[in-house]
């Protein structure tokens, strides 16, 4: 039984990097070994970015926890992406690392994403702190995201903080987690949130109100207001 987890679990591993290929439009020369020495640079194309993936059939996911630390980001990158995919949670504790330090946005931004696959509530801090305080406003909303993900009631104040987030993306990120959450608490800064200058802002509010509420009135903020006036002591 071992040895058939350990297969399936390669197989998932490799899968999910290999994944990454789609998101380029150039051809990437396949290393033969995921290391420093096997790092291979794609063909130079005028029309994207130079690629590189990796080979990592065998591998087993500490040794791709180790590859976090790599030099090199595309690595780092595929590494973050791979380690989501197979929901480890012994990937957590770097996966929190790379969010929070890894000088990459793009890997912090991945790294994010993987941990709200992974689902641990031990990875709650750190996304919070990285949608709280990340510089680049992908990684906030990524984090944001993630955290709507794992569900959990404690992050619902410091999401309803970001839906002031300077920038729209994350603060309709925010939105649709606190819809993905259904935290009754939440209603109050939805409702206003409805007043929103970005159109993609007011469209998550309502959507996450009515997924708490069980309502729809759409983006009608006057109509919200009065309906949660009348029935907030109720809730």
């Amino acid at each position: 039984m071992k040895i058939a987890s350990s297969i399936d679990q390669i197989f998932s591993i490799r899968k999910a990097v290999l994944m990454l290929l789609s998101v380029f439009s150039c051809v990437a020369l396949v290393c033969s070994a995921f290391s420093e020495t096997a790092y291979t640079s794609a063909t130079s194309m005028s029309t994207c970015e130079q690629l590189v993936t990796v080979e990592i059939y065998g591998l087993t996911t500490d040794k791709l926890i180790e590859s976090l630390k790599s030099s090199q980001w595309r690595i780092r990158y595929a590494v973050a992406y791979a380690l989501g995919s197979i929901r480890d949670t012994a990937a957590v504790p770097s996966l929190i690392e790379s969010l929070l330090y890894d000088t990459d946005w793009l890997v912090r931004r991945t790294a994010a994403k993987s941990l709200g696959q992974i689902g641990d509530l031990s990875a709650l801090d750190a996304l919070v702190e990285a949608m709280s305080n990340d510089e680049d406003w992908i990684v906030r909303r990524s984090a944001a995201s993630a955290l709507g993900e794992i569900a959990d009631p404690s992050c619902v104040d410091a999401l309803i903080k970001a839906l002031r987030d300077p920038h729209g993306g994350v603060r309709a990120a925010a939105a649709y987690a606190l819809g993905k959450i259904k935290d009754i608490r939440a209603v109050d800064a939805l409702i206003e949130t409805l007043k929103d200058e970005d159109w993609g802002v007011r469209e998550a509010a309502a959507t996450a109100l009515s997924a708490i509420t069980g309502q729809n009135f759409g983006e009608d903020y006057g109509h919200w207001l009065q309906w949660w006036m009348e029935n907030k002591q109720k809730e």
